[in-house]
């Protein structure tokens, strides 16, 4: 994997885009292959009758994610930040979902994982179960893990 983050964004490593508040498209900029593919898929739509959130709704949807949901996964709040868009765009408007990114430096269930595919897959290994016992959909494709959150 080239590590672009190094040669052209003075970051330390690729968590640097969560501290930062970067997007899905700063990240593909920053983690390529050798062949220079993007390694960061998006996940379209992943739950066919999710619906849009209103940007009224965005503050209120990542409380219950900050206060609800992370600490029944064991990820502390202060390492997750709000990715993109979210919480950005004027009232009235909507998103098609709120990306959050995780420091997983920081997460003991994902100690020692540096390749992005192998840590969704630890990040899902840990949430789903954790996820079905709360009644939330979630789905996992190789660069992204989902979860349904209640509006």
């Amino acid at each position: 994997m080239k590590h672009l983050y190094k040669e052209n964004y003075n970051m330390q490593s690729p968590y640097d885009i969560v501290r930062r508040n970067m997007n899905a498209s700063d990240l593909n900029m920053l983690l390529k292959n050798e062949e220079g593919k993007e390694l960061v898929m998006e996940g379209g739509k992943m739950f066919q009758d999710a619906s849009r959130i209103h940007q009224e709704n965005v503050a209120a949807t990542l409380k219950y994610i900050y206060d609800v949901i992370l600490p029944a996964l064991g990820i502390d709040r202060k390492w997750v930040q709000p990715l993109g868009s979210t919480g950005k765009k004027l009232a009235g408007g909507t998103s098609g979902d709120i990306d959050l990114g995780i420091d997983a430096t920081r997460c003991d269930f994902l100690e020692g994982i540096e390749d992005t595919k192998d840590i969704v897959k630890a990040l899902h290994d840990h949430c789903k179960p954790i996820m079905d016992d709360m009644g939330i959909e979630s789905r996992m494709i190789p660069t992204l893990y989902s979860i349904k959150c209640p509006i």
